[in-house]
């Protein structure tokens, strides 16, 4: 017959003590904060590439939107010395270009297109009306232009050279966002339709 060892009444039931529920909070607490910081910091980071996102686009559509224009303009220049309704190539690349838009009159200068670079603000202007008014396309803080890598190059603007008129255009400078300066390039080369450009 098997001996039983009778209750009593000290004997411990299951159960966590009061030390092991502070240590199990506690590191619940630590994970809880942790966890919490990382997505606080991905979402700053989301937040973040997101503003970058918009300037570029912003300067994508400031590049497409000098593309377009020039591929329907004529009569360009960049030489700050000559007439604005004479073409003059500038091979070496000048801060300014200067050229008739697709509506306009060679004969009229109030209405040639201007894109320039500003070295007051460096930042990226344009004229519609020879120059008389001037409207930012970065916007002052957001973005500052490289004077020394961005510009402009026409090649072929004048009417007795035999080369098809050719225009490079090269913004590059830094974008400022969220504490960070991001460098950027872009380029692009285009060649008006007009006969005659």
């Amino acid at each position: 017959m098997k001996h039983q060892t009778p209750k009593t009444k000290h004997q411990t039931h299951g159960g966590f003590t009061m030390i092991e529920v502070m240590i199990a909070t506690a590191l619940f607490t630590v994970i809880v904060v942790i966890s919490i910081g990382a997505v606080l910091s991905v979402a700053a980071n989301h937040k973040r590439v997101q503003g970058m996102r918009v300037i570029v686009d912003n300067l994508s559509f400031i590049m497409e939107d000098m593309a377009r224009n020039v591929r329907l303009g004529n009569t360009f220049h960049c030489d700050n010395s000559s007439p604005l309704n004479v073409a003059v190539s500038c091979p070496s690349g000048l801060t300014k270009l200067v050229f008739e838009g697709v509506n306009g009159d060679p004969a009229v200068d109030a209405d040639q297109i201007i894109y320039l670079i500003s070295q007051t603000n460096n930042q990226v202007l344009k004229s519609k009306d020879g120059g008389t008014t001037y409207s930012n396309l970065t916007e002052v803080g957001e973005v500052t232009m490289d004077l020394l890598r961005s510009g402009f190059i026409v090649t072929g603007a004048e009417s007795g050279d035999n080369t098809a008129t050719r225009v490079i255009i090269r913004l590059s400078g830094v974008i400022h966002f969220g504490g960070i300066d991001s460098p950027f390039d872009l380029q692009t080369t285009v060649s008006p339709r007009q006969a005659g450009a």
